[in-house]
């Protein structure tokens, strides 16, 4: 085979072959399933086989370590076919830098890494920085409170806030080894106030031009002279033109700020908003006559009197104000940098963003170094640039400069700019748009679709097509993506196969076919959703008519069809925040599944199990592990029986004294199993290695039998691999059964992170949940998108700090929140709202590139599924208000047709109702009629005779348990209950208020009083008090902060000087917002109460309400928790807790009990969350 077939062999099409060919710098744009690898291939055997470039010169990187097994692997395939003279490249392919990006950043850093004080065997361990971000942090603000800038800095946003939302996120984002000593942030205060200052012109030059154009406009007066409105528009209109005349502005209020000299647009700024504040100044544009000229003055006094305008005008005047502040802050975030660079330095450990800075940064610096890495590799390859940054660009060109500039034809990149998904990893989409531009490159594009079906691609061409316009098409975006039409590929599909697009919509607006009170109780849209997800993949695979989908190479040889399995489909999610219900139904309706994610494994019932087991051997006083150990399979105890032990409040060591006599006779034979297995356990506990001794309790408690006796909890068994796995690394490193409980105890509660990719990973097939960044690069037959409903999780306006461009070169810099006055209304300082607003720009533009990369996955069938909102539109960051390009509902109409917008003519809607508890028993009846037998060894082992209802989730909150009262049942008649023994007591007399404002929300009203309440119970001034950021933005479109602050203020003002209400105070430790955490085996019940106040021999718990209605019985179950909970925490004290109703100056005491029985029960009815499986 000659060299022009091995190339052949590949099969490049036109636009292909033009690119693997090209003698110049190029850029390749490949969209979805257009054959980039093979691209990358191609350019490869081109310059090895035609331009006899030896492979060791071409240096290929790849974004992962997949992507380069899978370029290596294709050169190989396509060399080693050939019986030519080039078939001996195979041997030297071992050579080849095929890699990824950071991969050889590391070779680099390691060579220099002695100049920043590290040794070459340094280690990446992102977590590692990531902690020790935090806690030189939290040592650093400890330790410099006082300095200035921080001080201010801490008064506005308080101490942790500080360190979670500025100092510690920075350090993980930022700062590298490469840092210290050289004040980067102080350089960034410059860059922001040249930014700032270059605002302030531009804002006074646009004044400048309207105030010209109506003081021109003046000189067409009619004869009758202008009206009022005219009048005072061009008063203001000559009032600005004299501020620039006035470089020295004096003061209209205290703390105005001092202009330096040379800003006078800063001084004209100012002098403009103090002289539109003045009320004496008002513009009223209602008294504008109807002629030509005074309507065209009233458009221009619009514009003068902008209040966005006047906003940002106000932004950059409070920023002058506060400059001092702006650049202490950041002197005090260089010197965090410098010593979180010495703390890493002396650990030797770095992150993978430290890689490419580095790596940069000795390039940069260091010719010689720059020269040896450029002069080894003629060609250089780079895969998904799209999903890089300036930082890698600047990394490749360094490596392609020689003396006379960039060589020619060295740089090869590809990428796909609609497929950019990695802010949050700091890519930059832009870089990659411009670059053709920016290098003088030549362009090529990859838009045949070897991938997906006709029918999908059509649909692809019409929605994405309008659904990444850039949000103002008068003003496209650099970070917007630009969509570009694809082309399906030449092979015929077979004639009987159509792609199903469908959209499946859960909403209570489908009429139910039966009554709730013959069904149950509904389940919620949410979790209704992964339950028919589940019933239809299950119908799509073994029912009568299940789907088809095409098998073959589909763009070489003709598919044909045959029948789904599981393995074809891939559920693909935003976030894995509720993968937990996923999993739950394809179990029910034994579906078998393939995740890597570890977003159930923690809280399902295996782990949970084997955690209390052995916390139990090591604490046999512990009541709570001894009652989840007489639940579990070891013991199987019934209802009664786990009553019984709790309410004698009986733990493992107790029942070795004595089994109560009130238990019946198989819940006595439980817990003597129990006390044989502990009894066993103790004898070889203490010599036993860990695994063993895991492994001894996994067995011989019966966790593995109990998994093997019913198929639908098989997959549970992979629980095992990833629990031996922890076990081994704990003992590997010294660790024994306090350690490997340590883990187990962070990983249950979530504070700490699992990574799943160290456990073994499964060789069974199964439909695969995984996340849309996973399944980049990857293609699955049928595709579900769930929850299309859902807004992302993105935590954009609570970060302290963010990252600009400077107008002028592109320069980043940084810019920090330092709490500016004017935060209240909703902003922050000019740089830092910017930065924000182009974060939140940016991460929607992302949405819609996240949107693409999910639904182009798919091959042959794209299902969604959207779980609508009952009672609000969408969320404008919802993949349905993206793709509908509309936050309205779509409702089950005879015309639903109707409702699909145009762009989206080949979607298939389907409307389905809410579940009802008895629809999902009768489905998993179905399923448990036609499960395969247990195998013969399994169902030789004997199950208890009443199996025990399965664990619900174990999380529940006071507030939802307090929601049961309003329907009617157990939960109502205790409330009512409660309600009745309350005791009202008179703090003040009312005295008249003004009305409250009809256009504040009382939720969000309610929010400022509880602030406000807690900053004045602390002895704190009005004057000091600044309301949450949620709070002020939520207000500022009522009737004011301020005011709204005011009238908080008077309704308090009585309380505060009550006599009664003092008393309370006086001599008592408070606690605002007191967490607490209930433990009622098996679910702990969590809250917060609003004001604890504990004294030497009393506790009185009080919640705060601003209702306008007196109903303690809407609130009596969640007091009556509270006082449970009061009485765990301090149990030699006394206990009162009451309702505080500011609005009618009474506390309502509850005298009545809440019995924990009675709790248990409602906490067992909660609906949709605690279905047995």
């Amino acid at each position: 085979m000659s060299s022009h077939n091995a190339l052949d062999a590949l099969n490049l099409d036109e636009f292909q072959r033009d690119a693997a060919r090209t003698e110049e710098t190029a850029v390749v744009t490949a969209g979805a399933g257009a054959g980039k690898t093979r691209a990358l291939v191609g350019r490869f055997l081109y310059l090895v086989l035609e331009q006899g470039v030896d492979p060791e010169e071409i240096l290929a990187l790849t974004f992962t370590r997949k992507a380069a097994a899978e370029m290596f692997q294709r050169i190989h395939e396509a060399l080693g076919a050939s019986t030519g003279p080039e078939s001996a490249l195979v041997d030297r392919l071992v050579n080849a830098h095929i890699q990824t990006l950071d991969s050889f950043c590391r070779e680099i850093v390691a060579a220099a890494a002695p100049l920043y004080g590290y040794t070459p065997e340094f280690q990446i361990d992102d977590v590692a920085c990531a902690t020790m971000a935090t806690k030189v942090a939290y040592r650093y603000v400890l330790d410099n409170q006082g300095a200035g800038g921080l001080h201010s800095l801490l008064g506005a946003f308080g101490f942790d806030m500080v360190v979670r939302n500025l100092f510690a996120p920075f350090g993980s984002a930022n700062v590298g080894p490469h840092w210290k000593g050289r004040h980067l942030c102080r350089a960034s205060a410059r860059l922001g106030e040249e930014e700032f200052r270059r605002t302030a012109l531009q804002l006074a030059e646009e004044l400048h031009s309207i105030a010209a154009q109506i003081l021109e406009m003046e000189k067409n007066a009619p004869p009758s002279g202008f009206r009022e409105g005219t009048r005072q528009a061009i008063r203001a209109a000559k009032a600005f033109q004299t501020f620039g005349a006035q470089p020295d502005i004096p003061a209209s209020e205290p703390g105005t700020p001092a202009l330096q000299p040379g800003t006078p647009a800063l001084a004209e700024l100012a002098a403009f908003l103090a002289y539109m504040q003045d009320p004496e100044h008002t513009i009223n544009l209602r008294s504008v006559g109807r002629n030509e000229t005074e309507i065209t003055i009233k458009t221009l006094a619009v514009e003068l009197r902008d209040e966005s305008r006047r906003k940002m005008i106000s932004q950059i005047v409070d920023f002058e104000r506060f400059l001092p502040d702006y650049y202490a802050i950041m002197d005090r975030l260089d010197e965090y940098a410098d010593l979180l660079c010495e703390e890493r330095c002396r650990a030797n450990i770095m992150n993978y963003k430290d890689l490419g800075a580095l790596a940069v940064d000795i390039l940069s610096s260091q010719e010689e170094i720059r020269q040896y890495w450029a002069s080894r590799f003629r060609y250089i390859l780079i895969d998904e640039f799209q999903d890089n940054n300036d930082l890698q660009k600047q990394l490749l060109l360094l490596l392609s400069k020689d003396e006379k500039g960039l060589r020619r034809g060295k740089l090869f990149f590809v990428g796909d700019e609609k497929q950019s998904i990695y802010l949050f990893r700091d890519a930059d989409v832009s870089v990659f748009k411009s670059l053709a531009e920016e290098l003088g490159a030549s362009r090529f594009s990859l838009v045949r679709n070897y991938r997906s079906a006709r029918r999908l691609i059509a649909f692809f061409n019409a929605a994405f097509n309008v659904v990444m316009q850039p949000a103002d098409r008068t003003c496209p975006r650099q970070f917007e993506a630009t969509y570009e039409h694809m082309e399906a590929h030449g092979t015929e599909e077979p004639a009987d196969f159509a792609s199903h697009i469908e959209y499946h919509c859960i909403t209570a607006d489908v009429a139910l076919q039966e009554s709730q009170d013959s069904c149950g109780e509904l389940l919620s849209a949410k979790e209704t959703l992964a339950y028919r997800i589940a019933r239809w993949i299950r119908a799509a695979v073994v029912s009568s008519t299940p789907l088809f989908v095409r098998s073959g190479d589909h763009a070489e040889t003709q598919p044909v069809l045959r029948k789904a399995e599981f393995g074809d489909i891939a559920i693909l999610m935003r976030t894995t925040s509720r993968q937990y219900e996923l999993e739950k139904y394809l179990r029910m309706f034994a579906i078998p599944f393939v995740t890597d994610t570890s977003s159930s494994l923690f809280s399902e019932e295996p782990v949970n199990d084997l955690y209390y087991l052995l916390r139990l051997l090591l604490d046999g006083q512990d009541l709570f592990a001894t009652a989840a150990v007489l639940r579990s399979p070891l013991c199987r105890i019934s209802n009664d029986g786990f009553m019984v032990v709790l309410t004698e409040h009986l733990s493992l060591a107790d029942l070795e004294v004595g089994i109560p006599e009130m238990l019946s006779a198989q819940d006595s034979e439980s817990v003597r199993t129990m006390l044989r297995f502990y009894g066993a356990l103790r004898k070889i506990s203490d010599h036993l290695p860990l695994m063993e001794l895991v492994a001894y309790v996994w067995e011989h408690a019966n966790l593995e039998r109990s998994i093997l006796v019913d198929p639908q909890q098989h997959p549970y068994l992979d629980h095992w691999n990833i629990l031996r796995m922890i076990a081994a690394d704990i003992e590997a490193r010294g660790g024994h059964l306090q350690a490997f409980l340590a883990a187990l105890r962070g990983y249950i509660q979530q504070t700490q992170r699992f990574d799943t990719n160290l456990a073994p990973k499964s060789e069974g097939k199964g439909v695969q949940l995984l996340t849309i960044h996973k399944a980049k690069g990857l293609e699955f037959p049928i595709v579900i998108i769930p929850w299309m409903e859902a807004a992302s999780n993105k935590n954009s306006g609570s970060e302290l700090w963010g990252v600009l461009e400077s107008a002028q070169d592109k320069t980043r810099f940084y810019t920090v929140d330092i709490g500016f006055h004017d935060r209240i209304e909703g902003g922050s300082n000019i740089l830092q709202t910017r930065a924000l607003d182009l974060r939140r720009e940016k991460e929607r533009a992302e949405t819609k590139r996240l949107l693409y990369v999910a639904c182009t996955r798919a091959i042959d069938h794209l299902i969604m599924f959207d779980a609508a909102t009952a009672k609000r539109a969408y969320d404008q960051d919802s993949f349905h208000a993206i793709l509908f390009q509309n936050t309205s509902h779509i409702h089950p109409m005879p015309d639903a047709e109707t409702q699909i917008p145009e762009h989206l003519a080949g979607l298939q809607c389907f409307f389905e109702p809410l579940a009802f508890e008895q629809e999902v028993r009768a489905a998993r009846s179905l399923v448990a009629a036609t499960a395969q037998p247990v195998p013969e060894e399994a169902s030789a082992f004997v199950e208890p005779s009443e199996p025990p209802p399965r664990r619900p989730q174990r999380r529940l909150t006071a507030s939802a348990v307090n929601a049961m009262a309003t329907h009617e049942g157990l939960a109502a008649t205790t409330a009512r209950e409660l309600t009745a023994r309350m005791v009202r007591q008179r703090l003040f007399e009312l005295s008249p208020l003004g009305e409250s404002d009809e256009r504040s929300d009382p939720t969000v009203y309610g929010s400022l009083v509880h602030e406000l309440f807690v900053h004045l119970v602390s002895g704190k001034t009005i004057e000091q008090f600044t309301a949450s950021t949620t709070v002020a933005r939520e207000l500022r479109s009522g009737m004011g902060l301020y005011s709204t602050i005011e009238q908080a203020a008077r309704e308090l003002e009585p309380l505060l000087r009550s006599k009664i209400f003092s008393g309370i105070l006086q001599k008592a430790m408070l606690k605002f917002e007191f967490p607490f955490l209930l433990a009622l085996s098996p679910w702990f019940v969590e809250g917060r109460m609003d004001m604890l106040a504990e004294s030497s021999d009393e506790v009185i718990v009080l919640d705060l309400k601003t209702d306008r209605r007196f109903l303690p019985q809407d609130y009596a179950l969640q007091l009556g928790i509270y006082r449970i909970a009061a009485r765990a925490l301090f149990p030699t004290k006394k206990i009162r807790t009451g309702l505080l109703y500011l609005h009618f100056g009474e506390i309502a005491w509850q005298e009545g009990e809440l019995d924990e029985n009675i709790l248990l029960h409602m906490c067992s009815a909660i609906s949709y969350n605690h279905l047995e499986m």
